[in-house]
């Protein structure tokens, strides 16, 4: 099985993120918000709401014959 370099490394880091913050996803998560304070003024929030998807009737093509 080939294994990826990229993904290999991500996830040695995420192992070492984990680690480093006892494996306790709130120290995680208030780690992750200082880091959104310290860098607030570079982070760009979207004020729309995403658009609902088209739902397409399904058509029946004319040009089909049954024999």
């Amino acid at each position: 099985m080939w294994l990826d370099p990229v993904v290999e490394e991500v996830r040695k880091r995420r192992q070492e993120l984990m680690a480093e913050y006892d494996y306790d996803p709130k120290k995680i998560l208030q780690a992750i918000r200082k880091e959104e304070e310290k860098y607030a003024n570079r982070l760009v929030y979207s004020t729309q709401k995403p658009k609902k998807a088209y739902k397409r009737k399904p058509t029946i093509s004319k040009n089909i014959t049954i024999n």
